[in-house]
């Protein structure tokens, strides 16, 4: 096959197939069959590792002249790719994050998404989840990403899911407290804490809070003065000991409810929390409703 330069790819436009200009750019047969899209983990895998392999076959530049092309966009996937830095080189769907620094590429109310999906990064490849924008639909939902590190290099893509609305409170609040874990899992308690204690961390009624291995409050983004303190002495309005329950909480996980003051409305209302342990820290969260 005569082979065609980088520029002409890229005016091959949306209306060539991902695989086509793998065939035109590289040489010989790149593009294996993959896996069907009906199973997204192994097709998200499959994908990164035709990317890797590309690499491999055709060299750096000529591997991100590709993966910044849309041609390389295959509906809600695409292949995003840092450096030895942690420098985005390659994101066709937002050109905007090419050059910037995982630290710079943050997510719905400033979620750190760049340093979780850097750091999530490992030779055998891992899954990493958070909340992104989904290029497809133009809205923000879950998205699961694999991530391979390979010759220093951060090979990902992975594909979307819309994530629980907060009119299901508890879905929602489980979500928000399970990305908190797996940023956790991926950049390590100090980030995470920070992440945490700022104010963008907080969406309306809902924030994280975090205590360490001794029940001290370690994260807590609307009530600065719990730092350094435990719940297992707090009680609500009505003398309920909810700290008690709170701290008993275990890596299977629990909900607590007790009357608290509403950051948001200023009332006192009905609050519903999700406590579950996590690395012997523990993480929650919750939402409100009027109180009866």
């Amino acid at each position: 096959m005569r082979r065609i330069g980088p520029r002409l790819c890229l005016m091959l436009g949306m209306a060539v197939t991902a695989a086509l200009v793998l065939a035109a750019c590289g040489g010989g047969d790149p593009t294996p069959a993959l896996p069907p899209k009906s199973d997204p983990a192994a097709f998200t895998q499959a994908f990164v590792q035709r990317a890797i392999d590309y690499y491999e076959d055709n060299g750096r530049q000529k591997t991100l002249d590709l993966y910044n092309s849309l041609p390389s966009v295959d509906g809600p996937w695409y292949v995003f790719i840092f450096d030895e830095n942690d420098v985005m080189i390659a994101h066709a769907t937002v050109p905007a994050n090419v050059d910037q620094h995982a630290d710079d590429i943050r997510g719905v109310g400033g979620f750190p998404v760049g340093n979780q999906v850097a750091a999530a990064a490992a030779e055998g490849g891992a899954w990493t989840d958070y909340t992104y924008l989904n290029p497809s639909t133009g809205s923000f939902e879950s998205k699961h990403s694999w991530v391979v590190r390979h010759d220093g290099l951060a090979f990902g893509s992975g594909w979307y899911q819309p994530g629980p609305s907060k009119d299901d409170g508890p879905a929602y609040t489980q979500a928000l407290v399970q990305q908190a874990i797996n940023l956790y899992e991926a950049v390590g308690r100090q980030q995470t804490v920070d992440y945490f204690n700022s104010p963008e961390s907080v969406d309306g009624p809902w924030y994280v809070a975090m205590y360490d291995e001794d029940t001290n409050t370690i994260a807590h983004p609307t009530r600065k003065d719990f730092l350094g303190t435990s719940p297992r002495d707090r009680s609500d309005i009505n003398g309920k000991p909810y700290g008690l329950e709170v701290v008993a909480a275990d890596e299977s996980g629990r909900w607590v409810d007790y009357v608290f003051v509403n950051p948001t409305s200023g009332e006192t209302e009905q609050k519903h929390t999700w406590v579950i342990k996590h690395d012997g820290l523990l993480f929650l969260s919750g939402w409100y409703e009027p109180a009866g």
